[in-house]
């Protein structure tokens, strides 16, 4: 195998991986925006029922903490989707 030859490998090599991180950062800010949906969707169903809510704040609660996690979720997506672009920009 020749110089040239190992250099053209390594190269297609590096651009399949660039392509599948493109690929991953795609899939990701799909799910970002389907996150972002959810959270609406929750805030939406929580200020229209909070004052029909029980009254010891079990329902307030449960429904706190899973929009907590939602947005936590989001946050995590944002932080792998910024990690694979630096992963781009120096391959």
């Amino acid at each position: 195998m020749s110089n040239s030859d190992a250099m053209n490998s390594e190269i297609r090599f590096l651009e399949e991986v660039e392509e599948k991180l493109k690929t991953r950062i795609t899939e990701i800010n799909a799910s970002f925006l389907e996150g972002e949906k959810q959270i609406e969707s929750m805030h939406d169903y929580y200020w229209e029922n909070y004052t029909e809510m029980d009254e010891y704040g079990y329902e307030n609660y449960d429904n706190q903490q899973a929009l907590l996690g939602e947005v936590n979720a989001n946050n995590e997506r944002l932080m792998k989707k910024q990690r694979l672009k630096k992963m781009i920009d120096s391959p």
